[in-house]
């Protein structure tokens, strides 16, 4: 029978009482077990509108480009519904805060293809147009019912220029 040199039996000693006393330890880079790292059970440590956590951090899965869909799977450009696009995402509500157009807001939805509708309303809520929208790199084209617009991108906000019929106009948007 073989017995253990001293050194190794001192090493497996360590080893067990490391074990029977850190138990449940984690390290500090691992989620402690049985924590929610996404969905509902996320919820108890993240809320609206970010209800989703990865790597220590509140997101949400469907729009984060650094983590779209799942945590971890990084977008080139952008994350919408889950999925990577090839554009900006922009789907949403953009209020008017600038330019001397007649549009108080405007709703974009957007589809996977970088396209989509886009509905505009005035100060009292009033239709003022609908139609289509286009998303590029850097800027995005409304071409609505009450005329058109080439508008340049920068995170959450948008700006540039807008006809309606023969009458031009300038609008500064921003996604809220």
């Amino acid at each position: 029978m073989l017995t253990p040199s001293p050194q190794l039996a001192r090493l497996l000693g360590a080893a067990a009482v490391l074990l029977a006393v850190c138990g449940g330890c984690f390290w500090e880079d691992d989620p402690p077990p049985d924590s929610p790292s996404s969905g509902s059970d996320a919820g108890a440590l993240c809320g609206e509108p970010t209800p989703d956590m990865c790597e220590g951090s509140c997101v949400d899965l469907s729009s984060e480009a650094l983590h779209c869909g799942t945590c971890g799977n990084a977008c080139e450009s952008d994350c919408l519904n889950g999925q990577c696009i090839s554009c900006q995402n922009v789907n949403g509500r953009w209020d008017v805060v600038g330019g001397d157009c007649p549009v108080s807001y405007c709703v974009i939805s957007q589809n996977l293809s970088c396209g989509g509708s886009v509905a505009c309303f005035d100060a009292s809520g009033e239709s003022v147009g609908t139609g289509t929208v286009e998303v590029f790199d850097g800027s995005v084209s409304f071409s609505a019912t009450a005329g058109s617009c080439n508008l340049d991108l920068a995170g959450d906000t948008a700006s540039g220029p807008c006809s309606a019929l023969v009458l031009g106009c300038t609008v500064q948007a921003r996604r809220f």
